[in-house]
């Protein structure tokens, strides 16, 4: 297990705990919800390999970043930072690669006992999920000029809608 903490942003000093294989985003369905606009619905996974914790970018448009760079593939190491998006997360506790991971207590296949339940940490809120715009594309995520061109286009559309009710009723008239 892996516990971060929120150094700025909405979510400013809250703390998660990540397990392997849990997705960080903006969508409630996220392991984890980072509330910022940054942030793609599915912008990062943990992945535990044989040399360490990874935190490993799903194709988010704003990446992920460690030590300034931006990179595919970020070590979760004690103490470091790590960006997701604008959203900087310090590493408070990562087990070393060396150290190896309890095995899971043998339940029943049905459902695991209240104790064995992960996340004791809160789950933040989403007070505004993320819905899709236009045609489901999400306008948060694309740049400020992409956004204008798409408002121009919507607005040249109507204009031309508005043009043509008018010639045609013009010549509804004159008929």
């Amino acid at each position: 297990m892996i516990l971060v903490e929120v150094c700025n942003g909405p979510q400013q000093g809250q703390r998660f705990e990540l397990l392997a294989d849990d997705v960080l985003g903006r969508v409630r369905s996220c392991a984890v919800v980072v509330k910022h606009a940054s942030i793609s619905r599915r912008h990062a996974r943990i992945e535990r390999a044989e040399d360490g914790w990874f935190l490993v970018d799903l194709e988010s448009v704003n990446g992920i970043r460690a030590g300034g760079r931006r990179v595919e593939r970020a070590p979760l190491l004690e103490g470091e930072e790590v960006a997701l998006g604008e959203v900087r997360l310090l590493v408070l506790e990562c087990p070393r690669a060396e150290e190896e991971v309890a095995p899971a207590p043998a339940t029943s296949p049905a459902r695991p006992p209240e104790a064995a339940r992960r996340r004791p940490m809160p789950r933040p809120e989403v007070r505004h999920p993320a819905r899709p715009g236009l045609l489901g594309w999400d306008l948060e995520q694309v740049s400020p000029a992409t956004r204008f061109a798409i408002v121009a286009l919507a607005a040249g559309v109507a204009v031309g809608v508005a043009w043509g009710a008018y010639r045609l009723a013009i010549f509804l008239r004159a008929t």
